[in-house]
Formats: C-alpha cells, structure tokens, sequence
C-alpha cells in the first residue's frame, strides 16, 4: 500500500492570518530602508508558517501606531474576524517597528495561544 501526502499550499485556513499592512510594512523596513532581503525573506517565512500551523484561524494580525506624549509607539495586534483593532489582542508594544518585527519573529504558538486565551 502507498500513501501520497496531500499537499495543499493555496490553503491558509490553518493558521493565525497576517495581515498585508504588516507584510508591507516589514518590506518597506527590510527592502527601502535597510536593503536586507535576508531580514525580509526570515520574517516572510516566519509569516507563513504561522499562517499554515499556528491556528487561530478566525484571528487576523495587524499592525498598529499611535501617539503618546509626543512619542511614537508600534504595537501588533490579534483581531478576530469581524471585530475591530481596538477589541483585538495586544500582542506587543514597543517605541520602535522594527523591534515588533524582531519580536513578531520570535514568538512562538504557545505565547501567542497564551494571550488570546487570556483575553477571552
């Protein structure tokens, strides 16, 4: 008996999706600010694999910036569909993006599991 394995790589329904504002956002950081495509290129993996295996297949992640004091803030959050950014899941903050993307590719299911669930 052989068993093929299925492979089905238009199908994203496994996985937490990211956002395209995020995805342009670390591609304007990467690619016209710093000229790095390996930076890009291990932030796009880590995106697609989480869009393949982390679940959460109802949230969506978003970037989001804000103003305090005069002083600029990045934050990345966990929207579930349907909702909006203000009812989402603050997954981190910090003063600037290019440390939520360093933050964003070291996170891990279990970490993010842990906030969504502690916001339900």
């Amino acid at each position: 008996m052989q068993i093929n394995r299925i492979e089905n790589h238009n199908n994203t329904s496994f996985g937490i999706k990211i956002s395209k504002e995020l995805i342009n956002g670390a591609s304007n950081l990467y690619w016209a600010t710093e000229y790095n495509q390996g930076k890009f290129n291990r932030f796009y993996r880590k995106a697609k694999f989480m869009e393949e295996r982390f679940g959460f297949n109802d949230y969506t992640i978003i970037p989001k910036t804000t103003y305090e004091n005069g002083k600029k803030n990045s934050s990345l959050y966990a929207v579930k569909d349907g909702e909006s950014i203000d009812d989402g899941v603050l997954l981190t903050m910090k003063d600037n993006f290019r440390k939520v993307l360093d933050k964003f590719i070291h996170i891990n299911e279990f970490e993010l599991a842990a906030k969504i669930k502690s916001k339900k």
